[in-house]
């Protein structure tokens, strides 16, 4: 997992031609700035939900894997695998801020489990008249992609977008 240097607004979708091919667009385009020790990950993903999927389809969809641990881009482990870092019952490892990737809030669009918020209208606004869910970088409880202390911004501020780089597990597609 990593995280984009660049903070974008609420509108992913202006970087491709739908949310999901725009948020990964600004992941794919920003993996050679972020300080992954591995470079040569095949695949990339936005980690955000979409109404193309939610970020506990992923293995299902994409090809992530479910049972491999999460780890931040300098190999430090974040979670023990996807649905745990997911699951709205379990803490992380350590923070993403601790792992490496900034102190700053990202986009989230997800509710606590990987569900899609439709926020910024599903990832199509910047306008300041709609919030969108924002994960905290600082916490490791459960609520991370979501906390309720912090969980919005208006979608025409710039927040960063994490991402993930992995190799597809083709077995259960």
């Amino acid at each position: 997992m990593y995280s984009t240097y660049t903070k974008y607004y609420g509108d992913l979708a202006s970087h491709g031609t739908s949310v999901r091919t725009g948020a990964d667009n600004i992941c794919r385009n920003e993996r050679l700035f972020s300080n992954l020790l591995n470079l040569f990950c095949p695949e990339v993903l936005a980690f955000v939900p979409t109404t193309e999927g939610n970020l506990y389809d992923f293995p299902a969809s994409y090809g992530v894997s479910s049972t491999l641990p999460i780890y931040g881009p300098s190999g430090l482990k974040i979670g023990d695998n996807l649905p745990t870092i997911l699951d709205g019952t379990s803490s992380l490892n350590m923070s993403l801020y601790s792992a490496g990737l900034g102190a700053d809030p990202f986009w989230g669009f997800s509710l606590v489990g990987g569900t899609l918020a439709l926020d910024c209208n599903s990832g199509t606004q910047k306008d300041g008249e709609t919030d969108g869910s924002i994960g905290s970088a600082t916490i490791t409880t459960s609520d991370w992609l979501n906390p309720p202390a912090s969980n919005t911004a208006t979608c025409n501020t710039a927040q960063r977008v994490l991402c993930i780089c992995f190799t597809p597990d083709t077995s259960g597609l």
